[in-house]
């Protein structure tokens, strides 16, 4: 799958369609993934339609891992629960509200870094 806002959409159907879950975890792991995956392609600073690899585990743990190119320095799309929503003037528009309610759907969101490629494991 191509970083590109069309993608969203089949990461939506991706999630709908394991049936292995319950519709109810379903619906947490498709709020959450879509808000990452947005994320990503809001802040991610590549400059080209880079590929996304996106996988499900449900083993003992519904996990869905998402991959892809970044030389961005930051780690965008990473929730942290640590930061509080704030008003930003400037984009007159509050922030932060979108990675609290991920970390208040899922059990815990993972970050990687490699050198070029970053991972986001969303733990249900």
């Amino acid at each position: 799958m191509a970083l590109s806002a069309a993608s969203i959409l089949r990461l939506e159907d991706f999630v709908d369609n394991h049936t292995g879950l319950a519709r109810k975890e379903r619906m947490r792991l498709k709020i959450a993934a879509t808000e990452v995956f947005e994320n990503i392609l809001m802040h991610n600073r590549s400059l080209f339609n880079i590929p996304v690899l996106i996988r499900f585990y449900g083993d003992d743990t519904a996990r869905l891992s998402i991959r892809y190119f970044s030389t961005h320095i930051c780690s965008p799309g990473l929730p942290d629960c640590r930061c509080t929503p704030y008003y930003d003037p400037k984009t007159r528009r509050y922030r932060g509200l979108g990675l609290r309610m991920c970390s208040n759907l899922t059990r815990s969101i993972v970050f990687r870094k490699g050198l070029f490629k970053r991972e986001i494991i969303i733990i249900l």
